[in-house]
C-alpha cells in the first residue's frame, strides 16, 4: 500500500511516551470516530495511557500524514483494539495494520465480540484460529475477569461484564496467531 506510515509507540518507554503525547488527540479522535456509540470514553483511554502499559500504533496516510487508524496491543500480546475511521474503511487498512503487528508480535491474540463478523472473518483470513481450550483462554487473559466460559458452535465463548464501566455483558471469542503461520 502506497503512502502509508504505521508509527508504533511503546508507552512504557519515555521517548515513545513523550512522542505519543503529540499524537494523543489524533489517537482519541480515531478511536471515537471508529467506535461511535461503542466508544468507551476519552477518560478511559486517558487512564490507560497514563498507566503506560500499552503499545499503540497509529496509521497515517498520504504525504500529509493524515491519521486514519490505530491498533492497541497490551504487553501480554493481546490485541486490545483496532480502529479505522469510517470513511477510510474497506480499503485494506485494518488488514495492513494486523499484518504489521503479526511480525512485531508473533504470539498475538485477540478477543472479538461474537457479533463482530467482519473482524472474525478478517482474522481467519490472516491465519488466526479460534482458541478451543478454556484453560488456554484463562492463561492468555491472565487476571482479566471473565464469566460463563463454555464451548458453543466450535468456539469457546465467554462474557466480560462491567469492563471499563460498560454495564452490559458482551460475548467474546478468542483468536490466536501462531508463529508457524508467518511467511518468510
Amino acid at each position: 500500500m502506497k503512502n502509508l506510515h504505521l508509527r508504533t509507540f511503546d508507552l512504557s518507554l519515555d521517548k515513545d511516551f513523550d512522542e505519543f503525547l503529540t499524537y494523543k488527540k489524533d489517537f482519541l479522535n480515531i478511536m471515537s470516530l471508529s467506535y461511535g456509540e461503542n466508544y468507551w470514553s476519552d477518560e478511559i483511554y486517558e487512564n490507560k495511557i497514563k498507566k503506560r502499559c500499552l503499545i499503540v500504533s497509529i496509521l497515517f496516510s498520504g504525504k500529509e500524514l493524515i491519521p486514519i487508524g490505530s491498533i492497541i496491543i497490551k504487553r501480554s500480546g493481546k490485541l486490545s483494539g483496532i480502529a479505522v475511521i469510517k470513511k477510510y474503511r474497506r480499503r485494506g487498512f485494518a488488514k495492513y495494520m494486523i499484518e504489521k503487528m503479526i511480525h512485531q508480535f508473533p504470539n498475538i491474540f485477540v478477543e472479538v465480540a461474537i457479533e463482530n463478523k467482519f473482524m472474525r472473518k478478517l482474522l481467519s483470513q490472516k491465519k488466526f484460529k479460534p482458541v478451543e481450550e478454556i484453560d488456554e483462554i484463562l492463561n492468555l487473559l491472565n487476571n482479566e475477569k471473565v464469566q460463563k466460559l463454555k464451548k458453543e458452535n466450535n468456539y469457546v465463548v465467554y462474557y466480560h461484564g462491567e469492563r471499563c464501566n460498560v454495564d452490559r455483558l458482551r460475548k467474546f471469542v478468542m483468536y490466536k496467531f501462531k508463529k508457524s503461520n508467518i511467511k518468510s
